[in-house]
């Protein structure tokens, strides 16, 4: 099994290599989005990045067998061990899992990716470990999600299916629909705490 990623704070950049490992599998990302188009992909990658680092093989060494690239479970609802090892269905079902989390928190991605990572009964009971539940959820937002947003930036300037459907969602000309999204959440955050507007420039 792979050893917990290091917090931003002990390790400011990921390695090139990783990204890369990562990134090639923006084009299964792209062919599942349309049934999952609440899904910014730098929060799909960030998942792929954290569980395998890109590794479409990989399998868990945690109590569940965890397989592949989102490092899904084995279930007769999520399949045999042998379909989670493809990546264009493994990717399907982790995207499908990590929509149903975000549907079931009311579009709360932090609580949403501590449930993908131990379920909603681990997270509430704060029995996820040292690097699970919220832990997970912020080394996910604060670290990978930043990093695969300047990437695919430069993917979407890419003069293909991939680059367009990235335009389409934000990336050509900026860091994507949903960091827009976040920022007016913190504009209205900020209101509400401090009882006024705050420019945040």
């Amino acid at each position: 099994m792979l050893a917990p990623l290091q917090s931003p704070a002990q390790e400011k950049a990921p390695p090139e290599w990783l990204i890369r490992n990562v990134i090639q599998w923006l084009p299964l990302v792209e062919r599942w989005h349309s049934y999952f188009p609440e899904l910014d992909p730098a929060w799909v990658l960030g998942v792929i990045a954290q569980e395998s680092q890109g590794f479409p093989y990989l399998e868990g060494e945690d109590d569940w067998n965890s397989i592949g690239l989102m490092q899904v479970i084995p279930r007769s609802w999520t399949g045999t061990v042998d379909q989670l090892k493809r990546p264009e269905f493994n990717i399907y079902i982790g995207m499908r899992m990590f929509s149903a989390t975000l549907r079931q928190t009311d579009g709360n991605l932090r609580r949403a990716l501590g449930a993908y990572n131990c379920g909603f009964v681990g997270l509430d009971a704060g029995r996820c470990g040292r690097y699970g539940g919220y832990a997970y959820a912020d080394r996910i937002i604060g670290y990978w999600v930043p990093v695969f947003r300047m990437r695919l930036t430069g993917e979407a300037i890419t003069p293909d299916r991939v680059g367009d459907w990235l335009a389409t969602l934000g990336y050509r000309w900026g860091l994507g629909q949903w960091y827009k999204q976040e920022e007016e959440l913190r504009r209205i955050f900020l209101r509400l705490t401090w009882g006024h507007p705050i420019r945040m420039e």
